[in-house]
């Protein structure tokens, strides 16, 4: 039986919307990647969140909250987010294929967006390193070339830093007897440090741990200056950069088992 040519159209017009419902949906999936010790790292809209074995919220990274530092002045690298995604689906079947054939595990996502500059984007390549992953941000700004660039993690409500030198930090207005009694009883020396206040200099390892005092994660410290907003649970590593529109910096983080 003959298929007229205006039955073949409207069946290749049903096919194709199926078929970009299809591509719209696998996009708009979260994506996510399983490494060493059980922890799921996943994207959303909005940014990566890695989780904890125990299925909650261990840190968030967004560039709705990371820094691009001009001189003294600071800003959110994008203070609005225009686009985000995994790349296409190509680079995804990439970087699928790598991570099998070479036994990695490896998660990419990308974002374009505005500050009051104008134009950014920024993508955020995660990969294991050394029993750790490795998170790593390509910034693009288009016309503002930064000094430094605050690598901003928003760590879980019930963690508390320390560092190397037992010191467990505080800000002013949000710390209590409740907290104060916790740290001295993981052996911590409470700290109490203000919102644009650094922390200490000689630190080489930031170790976060939960109110039962076990580690949760640590992170090591290389030249960059170190802030808490302790009220947003925002933790700032600010890196010195070249001066240049376009920025790659990193930060391993050691997950505990």
């Amino acid at each position: 039986m003959s298929i007229s040519f205006k039955t073949l159209i409207k069946s290749l017009i049903i096919l194709a919307i199926g078929f970009i419902s299809l591509l719209v949906t696998l996009v708009r999936m979260p994506v996510s990647s399983s490494f060493a010790g059980g922890q799921r790292i996943e994207s959303s809209s909005y940014g990566l969140s890695v989780y904890q074995p125990s299925g909650s919220t261990l840190f968030t990274i967004t560039p709705l909250n990371d820094y691009f530092y001009d001189g003294q002045a600071k800003e959110h690298l994008e203070n609005k987010l225009l686009q985000s995604g995994n790349g296409n689906l190509f680079s995804e079947a990439v970087l699928d294929i790598e991570n099998v054939v070479f036994n990695k595990d490896g998660l990419l996502w990308k974002t374009k967006g505005l500050n009051s500059k104008g134009g950014s984007s920024v993508s955020y390549s995660v990969e294991s390193s050394n029993g750790g992953i490795k998170i790593t941000r390509g910034i693009n700004l288009q016309k503002v070339e930064p000094t430094a660039i605050g690598q901003v993690f928003t760590i879980c409500s019930d963690c508390m830093v320390t560092d190397n030198t037992n010191r467990a930090y505080f800000n002013g207005d949000t710390v209590n007897s409740d907290l104060i009694n916790i740290a001295l009883k993981a052996n911590k020396v409470p700290t109490i440090i203000g919102e644009n206040q650094s922390f200490p200099a000689g630190i080489t390892k930031i170790i976060i741990i939960g109110r039962d005092g076990k580690e949760k994660m640590s992170m090591p410290v290389a030249g960059e200056t170190i802030y808490l907003q302790d009220k947003w649970h925002l933790l700032e590593f600010k890196t010195p950069v070249a001066k240049a529109k376009t920025e790659n910096v990193s930060q391993v983080i050691y997950l505990a088992n």
